[in-house]
């Protein structure tokens, strides 16, 4: 009977301790092609938490108590990766996917946005790729940076409020390599949305075309097929 009870006193004794830990399971893969990679460092910043992946891309923290941490993923060839404040509920079993970009498969988009008349920069402005999620804002000089793009033709967007939005087609980005665009922005006098300017990156050598308000003006027969909207 004594042991019995001391027994129950033992396992009373754990169930809040476990009730209190998380897990946290992981795969690390190639952000390009998706595969799994292995021998990949996992760390959990701030705690003695280290791991290696397995040859599945595959990890996992057990046992961890309840709270937000931090993950650090490291591997040769590729860009350190930091995911803060990753929320651990208690008895919470956490899986998620982490992908790692490869530094020697992308290349970097980089410019500046200025006013065309002034030459002064337009901090602010957004600047997107037409068809993907990738995009910058400039900063207090006008400059702006997209990093981690795969390599291909893109066309660019700039836009600013009050000025007409400026689009830079074929841009062609290659691996390891950075192309700079400089974007100058007219004013648009008239108040209405703003409309867009279009041109071809200098490497094409090609003509510019202006949108005005009661239509476009096509300088070159190779963009008569792009839609421009007001």
């Amino acid at each position: 009977m004594r042991r019995l009870s001391l027994l129950l006193l033992f396992s009373c004794w754990l169930l809040p301790t476990s009730a209190q830990t998380a897990s946290l399971q992981g795969r690390v893969l190639d952000a390009s092609t998706r595969l799994p990679l292995p021998d990949a460092q996992v760390a959990l910043i701030g705690t003695s938490y280290t791991t290696q992946t397995t040859h599945e891309g595959a990890f996992a923290f057990d046992q961890l108590p309840a709270g937000p941490y931090t993950l650090e993923i490291r591997k040769v060839g590729y860009e350190l990766l930091r995911v803060d404040r990753i929320p651990l509920a208690a008895s919470e079993t956490r899986k998620q996917r982490f992908f790692l970009v490869d530094t020697l498969r992308v290349g970097t988009i980089r410019g500046q946005i200025v006013d065309a008349l002034t030459g002064d920069p337009l901090p602010g402005s957004f600047i997107s790729l037409t068809n993907t999620r990738m995009g910058a804002i400039s900063d207090v000089d006008g400059f702006f940076e997209i990093r981690h793009v795969p390599p291909g033709t893109y066309t660019v967007r700039a836009a600013f409020l009050g000025f007409f939005t400026e689009v830079a087609v074929k841009v062609q980005v290659e691996q390891q390599k950075t192309v700079s665009l400089r974007f100058a922005l007219e004013e648009d006098p008239t108040g209405f949305p703003p409309l867009v300017l279009i041109h071809y990156h200098h490497h094409f050598r090609k003509p510019w075309a202006k949108t005005t308000h009661a239509g476009i003006l096509y300088t070159g027969s190779e963009i008569e097929s792009l839609a421009v909207g007001n």
